[in-house]
């Protein structure tokens, strides 16, 4: 087996990593979600500003041989530190044989795990990507999660996998190959024209007024309540994967200023959650959006603990997921619970949500790590749920 060694990318180095990011290109729309292609100088600049951080997590790694030809690289494209996990962008030569590519990600795997101190890592593969899919299959790699049609390439939607390997499993070797074919096999609606489905919804109808609760702009004034909610509630310990840390008024006073450009709806999407009496009791956003491949992400968060378990949160998700496929034209929704909070996870499936997978050890709370269920559900089943479909 050829001697492999593996450091730190150089400034000298870039040219080559340029190169060996211009084979992947096709490999990489699975992380970067988009087919544009930039101008080589742009990204050779990209990757000379990425060697240029020094520091063991955020440089760009190259494996080479003893002959010092660089036959396979690796960054970090997303770190989360306090939970320990990062998403790996692992490029190699198109030119490699698979048992070369299974060693150098496997030094990759070891140097994570046993130098930088990561306990996850994740990374996103195509579907029809399954020499690579193979290539971490056996490196101890597993599907966690299957994004239906998450990216749209040459005309026709592509499922995404989310790949991890936990360090439990890494140095205990309790994984288990998968067998690629088994996840190829599963169904999944065969959408290539979302624009053909015809709805029966009138033009006039408001979307975000329900019967329980309305969806409105986010005042000053709700920021201070919401403010004052938060001190007394545990929603931090359910709806964030950061530390279950109480927020500040100043962040929520600067987050409300944000008036939904509904024209654009770019970044980031927020309403308050108002009973029928004007008093808001929690919030749901987006700020996950995709508009190239038409995904979303929902955050939802009852602020007021009285309030719960009365129908307000699922009418609100309700009411928001309506929003979001017959105004924002989008093509697929997705939310996340954590396995400590079962309700929610069991809400989502009662709406329609349908488990895609579960992103183990995603969260760390209180000392222990935790699993996120990943819930998704698609346009044509959302409206054929809802009897939106003429």
């Amino acid at each position: 087996m050829e001697q492999l060694n593996l450091r730190l990318a150089e400034i000298e180095d870039a040219e080559k990593l340029l190169l060996l990011e211009e084979k992947n290109q096709d490999k990489n729309f699975a992380i970067n979600m988009t087919t544009r292609k930039l101008p080589r100088e742009i990204t050779l600049e990209l990757i000379e500003n990425k060697i240029r951080r020094v520091s063991d997590i955020k440089g760009v790694y190259v494996i080479e041989t003893a002959n010092k030809d660089i036959i396979a690289s690796c960054s970090f494209d997303f770190t989360f530190h306090r939970n320990g996990y990062t998403f790996l962008n692992f490029n190699t030569l198109s030119e490699n044989t698979d048992t070369l590519n299974v060693e150098a990600l496997n030094m990759i795997v070891n140097f994570c795990f046993q130098n930088l101190n990561f306990n996850k890592l994740n990374v996103y593969v195509r579907s029809s990507r399954i020499r690579d899919m193979d290539t971490f299959f056996k490196c101890g790699f597993s599907v966690e999660v299957c994004s239906r049609q998450r990216l749209f390439i040459n005309g026709n939607y592509e499922d995404i996998y989310h790949l991890g390997i936990t360090k439990y499993d890494y140095l205990n070797k309790t994984f288990t190959v998968n067998d690629i074919n088994e996840f190829l096999k599963k169904e999944c609606f065969n959408i290539d024209k979302d624009y053909m489905i015809k709805t029966n919804v009138p033009p006039n109808k408001k979307l975000l007024i329900g019967e329980k609760v309305d969806l409105t702009l986010i005042t000053s004034e709700d920021a201070e309540k919401i403010y004052g909610l938060s001190l007394n509630s545990d929603d931090k310990n359910y709806a964030s994967i950061g530390a279950a840390a109480p927020i500040s008024l100043n962040s929520i006073l600067e987050s409300s200023k944000n008036e939904n450009d509904l024209y654009f709806l770019k970044e980031r999407i927020s309403f308050g959650i108002k009973k029928k009496d004007g008093e808001i009791i929690g919030t749901i956003d987006a700020d996950t959006i995709d508009h190239r491949n038409r995904n979303l992400m929902i955050g939802i968060s009852i602020y007021d603990i009285g309030e719960r378990g009365k129908g307000y949160g699922r009418e609100a998700i309700e009411l928001f997921t309506d929003f979001v496929f017959l105004e924002m034209n989008m093509h697929r929704v997705y939310l996340g619970g954590f396995a400590f909070n079962r309700n929610s996870i069991n809400l989502y499936e009662r709406i329609g949500f349908k488990l895609e997978g579960v992103n183990r050890s995603f969260v760390y709370r209180n000392g222990n790590y935790y699993d996120e269920y990943v819930l998704g559900v698609l346009r044509q089943e959302w409206l054929t749920l809802r009897k939106y479909i003429v």
